[in-house]
């Protein structure tokens, strides 16, 4: 099937470059053009559109909304940015992509929601670690009542020497937190989605500075500024569900720890548990206990273009957006409530 599509991206960096890009790309045999590119740079913009073949170069992301055969608006901008380029292109009627995290806190989560809701256009944040083929596999075992009654989830994301550097990071006015926000947004809705989106109703929680301002620390990533760093570099929380269910979560850059980096979800159900992505699968049988390992096939496509490829699946076919809005505001209400929590020492209701 063959259906024109024109796109527009804002935002001419990295995550532009080196993932949405060739995920729109993949879709040109169905029609799909990406046909503007917009950035405060407007040579990095002429740049990237050049190499790209996009007609279309803007500094000013609104003149590129007025746009009249533009379809879709991609939004790779920094954090900072994303609630008002988000809010803007829904109401010139575009549907939305936008990188993660969807937003700097709640209030302007649920500012998009409601956009949303008034456009009655597809808004989609980039959560790619849902479409993966090991996690469409989880989701699928989760579903099928292998495990049970989920309880209790412990995620986390830590890095042991991977601060990045750049403002856009580092700068609490930018970014609106540190790893929290930044990978925490990730495995957080990626242990969400894997138990349905229960209702939050408490979270306790501590983000905390300790290795970010020293001298001595380094990252892999490069230097930073460390007088005007003004974000956690190591954060956990504590959510309790209204169906009972509980979850753990830890982020960090810097963590003193054996391994350079671990992304790991641990689902406990009551008939077996969960290990991802190693997707080790622990339960009992016959009054002995098991471990099974579920083999992994290799993956021909980078979940970035997977994630776009559902979007797109998700525009011409009327269906509801793969990964809902506010889903989204469901995980930056958990996390803003995890600085308010750390804030006051105190939990926080919901």
């Amino acid at each position: 099937m063959k259906t024109d599509l024109k796109v527009g991206i804002i935002g001419a960096g990295g995550i532009a470059r080196t993932r949405h890009i060739e995920g729109w790309q993949s879709l040109a045999r169905h029609g799909v053009e990406i046909i503007a590119v917009a950035d405060v740079d407007r040579k990095r913009a002429a740049q990237m559109a050049d190499e790209i073949g996009a007609p279309h170069v803007f500094r000013d992301y609104k003149r590129m909304l007025a746009l009249p055969d533009l379809d879709v608006v991609d939004i790779c901008t920094p954090t900072y940015a994303h609630k008002a380029q988000a809010v803007a292109a829904l109401h010139a009627r575009k549907h939305v992509l936008c990188e993660k995290p969807m937003c700097l806190n709640a209030a302007e989560g649920r500012a998009i929601l409601q956009a949303v809701k008034k456009s009655r256009r597809k808004f989609m944040v980039a959560q790619h670690h849902r479409f993966s083929l090991v996690a469409q596999a989880a989701k699928k075992l989760l579903d099928s009542g292998a495990l049970g009654d989920v309880y209790h989830v412990r995620c986390h994301w830590l890095r042991r020497r991977l601060l990045p550097g750049a403002a856009t990071f580092i700068y609490k006015r930018f970014s609106g937190g540190g790893p929290l926000l930044d990978i925490g947004c990730h495995i957080l809705d990626l242990a969400l989605h894997f138990i349905g989106f229960p209702k939050p109703v408490a979270v306790m929680g501590s983000a905390t500075t300790k290795l970010a301002h020293r001298p001595d620390m380094f990252s892999d990533w490069g230097d930073w500024d460390r007088k005007g760093f003004d974000v956690e570099d190591f954060a956990c929380g504590f959510v309790r569900f209204a169906n009972g269910t509980s979850l753990i979560l830890e982020t960090s850059w810097l963590l003193n720890m054996r391994d350079h980096e671990e992304t790991s979800l641990r689902l406990f159900g009551t008939e077996a548990g969960l290990d991802y992505p190693e997707m080790a699968i622990h339960g009992q049988s016959n009054g002995m206990v098991t471990d099974t390992i579920l083999e992994k096939v290799a993956d021909p496509l980078h979940a970035h273009t997977r994630e776009i490829r559902a979007f797109y699946d998700s525009i011409i076919h009327h269906r509801p957006s793969p990964v809902p809005a506010h889903q989204n505001v469901h995980v930056i209400r958990i996390l803003s409530a995890l600085y308010e929590s750390s804030a006051r020492r105190k939990e926080v209701r919901l």
